[in-house]
């Protein structure tokens, strides 16, 4: 079964940690898209 969330129904408090499995490097760039320059979270690709 694959689930689809739009980014801002993701709520993480402080301190907590998300990890996504499999995502491709333009799947993390449209994230980083639509995150915007100025957001809160810290964000990095692994491999």
């Amino acid at each position: 079964m694959v689930v689809t969330l739009q980014l801002r129904q993701i709520d993480l408090q402080p301190g907590q940690c998300l990890t996504l499995r499999e995502i491709s490097w333009a799947e993390f760039e449209a994230i980083l898209e639509e995150l915007g320059e100025h957001r809160p979270a810290r964000v990095a690709y692994y491999q």
